[in-house]
């Protein structure tokens, strides 16, 4: 017997199709169609394999683990139908284990993956439509395109995954625009630090493994940080997720020391520009400035986006007159 189709259904809202090719002494998965819904997968007439539905909890990193430990199962080096996503939900879950060891996968051995998340949530964040656009490439996988799309902002990126002496790295150009930042955060659930405020922040990014190993404790890279037109509000620690990037929501009531007459309400800014550099989960910076009709300021130092604390000096030039 040369091709086997299977179907089967797990539960109420999972069910599989599939087509197996025998290929020496081990079955291949052809074609197939993964669906997370109340409705039966369809086995589709071309050499792909469909996920759609709606998935409550992903965790990428043990998905890379069991394609890594089905491929040494089968004997398979290779696992090359490609993966297409037509998903109207998927919540993506961090994996808290520690010190997980990385699946050691090549990611020319690897399936591309492409398609479209209506609803991406991320580690609990609501982050909009999701697009991927990837493809094999010098050894290695060229992500031509991952960009993400809300009311609130548009995230576009490119870059790849590589391999190397056994160890997988990930680098990506990014651009984050948002007409509203304090909608954005809101919308992603941390304290609204910046209200209102238009941005553009740009950069590279690069961490130690696949793109599934993705941790902000990981993170290399460089970004140019650009808002205009917003205020910083004087914000509870204690209310929601709190951004510690410029530990911006420390800046009115440190002015009010000495200043709070014209700070009490927050500070109304005209821009905030700089660069920041990550590494380790940690973002440095020689210089944020922020610029208003009332005070000059100028952040320096260390921020712990991991630990949440910050080692900081704060220049503040008031405009008194």
């Amino acid at each position: 017997q040369r091709q086997m189709c299977i179907r089967d259904r797990y539960g109420r809202k999972v069910s599989l199709a599939g087509r197996l090719a025998k290929n020496k002494a081990a079955f291949e998965l052809e074609r197939g169609h993964i669906r997370f819904a109340n409705s039966e997968a369809i086995l589709p007439n071309k050499k792909v394999l469909y996920i759609t539905g709606s998935l409550r909890k992903f965790y990428p990193g043990r998905w890379v683990e069991h394609m890594s430990h089905y491929q040494h199962l089968q004997k398979q080096k290779k696992f090359d139908t490609p993966v297409l996503l037509n998903m109207r939900h998927l919540s993506v879950g961090i994996d808290e284990k520690k010190n997980r060891k990385d699946a050691d996968v090549d990611p020319k051995d690897f399936p591309v993956v492409n398609g479209v998340v209506k609803d991406l949530v991320f580690d609990g964040m609501s982050l909009g439509k999701l697009s991927m656009d990837m493809i094999h490439h010098k050894g290695g996988m060229k992500l031509n395109k991952l960009n993400i799309h809300s009311p609130d902002m548009d995230f576009n990126s490119s870059g790849r995954w590589g391999y190397s002496n056994r160890r997988n790295t990930s680098k990506l150009n990014v651009s984050l625009k948002s007409e509203n930042m304090g909608k954005l955060f809101k919308r992603l659930g941390f304290a609204a630090i910046i209200e209102n405020g238009k941005s553009d922040i740009k950069g590279a990014i690069n961490w130690s493994g696949s793109p599934f190993d993705f941790a902000v404790d990981r993170l290399h890279g460089n970004l140019r940080v650009y808002i205009k037109d917003g205020s910083i509000a004087d914000v509870d620690p204690g209310a929601g997720r709190v951004v510690g990037l410029l530990s911006l929501s420390e800046l009115p009531r440190r002015l009010m020391l000495d200043f709070s007459d014209m700070f009490k309400k927050g500070l109304v800014f005209e821009e905030i520009k700089g660069n920041v550099t990550l590494k380790n989960g940690d973002a440095f910076t020689k210089g944020i400035n922020v610029k208003s009709a009332v005070a000059d300021v100028k952040l320096q130092g260390r921020t712990g986006l991991v630990k949440r604390d910050y080692d900081q000096l704060v220049h503040v030039v008031p405009k008194v007159g």
